[in-house]
């Protein structure tokens, strides 16, 4: 097996990645499923990885806010939220979850997530470099392979999982209120969005295997 994460693609295999990919953006589009979508109730995190992030509006711009006032010195400790919090929270699977075995394959992907686990992971993030036995590894490889825990594209995967079990019928609805869409994930990895991927790793890997 062959762990070869990389930081973003060059700029010229991110355009040609992104042709390739422009067809599953197509497929998995859609309004973000947020509550605020409907209903005009803004979502809030739930306390941050290990506790070490405070609640905050559920939104890249609400992490990006948190970050520029532990920069300039105005986060004093405590919750941290900007306007009117909302009365639900943000959430998402983690990359554990998703790699979830116990003696059946892929057991979390059922419904209409039971065609992604043989796919390369490709399919969800062009330019994606991991690889198992010289080949593209497939979304389930990346999600359950151990030699792959630290690669950030296992984050992002597990990003666009929780969004696209939004998309489609799926029996387990923990992660309801995820903030993104599977398209809107897509593009953020193309971007190398370094925010969205600290946002992901901090606030919407809420649930753990079970």
């Amino acid at each position: 097996m062959s762990d070869t994460p990389t930081s973003a693609p060059t700029a010229g295999a991110k355009r040609r990645a992104l042709l390739k990919g422009a067809s599953v953006a197509a497929a998995s589009g859609g309004a973000p499923l947020v509550a605020m979508a409907t209903t005009g109730e803004r979502l809030v995190t739930s306390t941050g990885a290990g506790g070490a992030y405070p609640v905050i509006v559920c939104s890249l711009s609400g992490w990006q806010s948190f970050q520029n006032a532990q920069r300039t010195g105005q986060y004093k400790g405590g919750a941290f939220l900007s306007g009117t919090p909302g009365t639900k929270t943000c959430g998402g699977y983690s990359p554990g979850w998703w790699g979830q075995n116990n003696q059946v394959k892929a057991k979390r992907w059922t419904g209409g997530m039971a065609t992604l686990p043989d796919l390369p992971y490709t399919t969800a993030l062009p330019g994606g470099a991991l690889q198992v036995s010289g080949r593209t590894a497939t979304m389930w490889e990346v999600m359950s392979i151990s030699g792959f825990s630290s690669a950030n594209d296992r984050h992002w995967l597990g990003a666009w999982l929780n969004a696209r079990s939004n998309e489609v019928q799926y029996e387990y609805n923990a992660n309801d209120n995820f903030p993104f869409t599977s398209q809107q994930i897509t593009s953020l990895y193309m971007e190398g969005n370094a925010d969205a991927l600290a946002f992901i790793k901090a606030y919407l890997e809420t649930h753990q295997p079970a």
